[in-house]
Order: C-alpha cells, then sequence, then structure tokens
C-alpha cells in the first residue's frame, strides 16, 4: 500500500517536473511574442482606425466642397438675373423719360418727380445686390426674397408710370 501511494505521488509529480523544465528564457520569449502579437493587432487596429477617419473627412471635405460650389452658383445666377431685370427696368425708364421730355407744365413736374423716386429705387437695389458677395448661406434665401420682391415692386411702379406716359 506504501508503494502504491510513493507510485502514485511520483507519477503525479513527474508532469510538475517535466512542466517546470522550460527555462526562464523560454517563457520570456513566450511573452514576447505575445506582446508582438498584440503590438501588431493594436498597430492594424490603429491603422484602419486612420484610413477609415481620414476617408470620412474627405467624404465630408467633399460634400462641404460641393456645397460651397453649389452656393457659389446661386449667387452667381441670383446676381446676374437680378441685374438683368435691373437693366432692363434701367431702359424702360430710359424709355420713359425720353417720353416725358415731350410734356411740358405741371405733368412733366409729376413725371420728373416719379422718376426720380424710381431712379432711387433702382439705385437701391443695385446697392442691395451688391451686397450679395456678403451673404452668408444661411441669409441666402432672405436676401434672394427681398430682391425679388423689390424688383416685382419696381417693375409695378414702373408699369403705372409708363401708362401715365
Amino acid at each position: 500500500m506504501i508503494r502504491k501511494t510513493i507510485l502514485g505521488a511520483l507519477l503525479l509529480s513527474i508532469p510538475t517536473f517535466v512542466g517546470c523544465q522550460r527555462s526562464p528564457a523560454d517563457d520570456q520569449q513566450a511573452v514576447d511574442e505575445a506582446q508582438r502579437k498584440a503590438d501588431d493587432v493594436a498597430a492594424k487596429a490603429r491603422s484602419d482606425a486612420e484610413m477609415t477617419a481620414a476617408l470620412a473627412q474627405a467624404k465630408v471635405d467633399d460634400e462641404a466642397r460641393r456645397a460651397g460650389e453649389a452656393f457659389s452658383k446661386a449667387r452667381e445666377e441670383l446676381r446676374v438675373n437680378t441685374q438683368r431685370d435691373i437693366d432692363a427696368v434701367s431702359k424702360r425708364l430710359d424709355e420713359i423719360e425720353a417720353r416725358m421730355n415731350k410734356v411740358t407744365g405741371r405733368r412733366h413736374a409729376e413725371l420728373a418727380a416719379a422718376l426720380k423716386e424710381l431712379d432711387e429705387k433702382r439705385a437701391s437695389l443695385q446697392q442691395a445686390l451688391a451686397s450679395i458677395d456678403a451673404v452668408s448661406p444661411q441669409g441666402f434665401e432672405a436676401l434672394k426674397s427681398t430682391l425679388n420682391a423689390r424688383i416685382d415692386e419696381l417693375r409695378k411702379a414702373v408699369d403705372q408710370l409708363n401708362t401715365r406716359t
């Protein structure tokens, strides 16, 4: 029975003895290898994250560039269209002024006063148009609505003056 106990203890101690046969250098090498693998995984994850962030930033930059281009195009279209409308009104005012010079007396004075008022409105509209470059994208629609309303108002006033000449 004692032999069986000694034999059992001996058998149990053999794997422990064999497991302890690894040197500290082997253990350090295993730790270093595990650390290198962890560093590689971390570096790859960091690289992937940086690439994803760079792609996202490029996409945002591209969208911002397109939005800026669209805003610039809309602003230029408004400038061109408004200037064309102002030029058309100016031409009509010149025609009215030419006809008005054939009229004399009190009627001429009334028409001259009305024409002066319309010229001031046109000049004011021209100044408002000059401020288009300073408008922000948020204020663009308000400026566009204001310019369009003022053009319509000026056209109606010119039409009324035209019927009086």
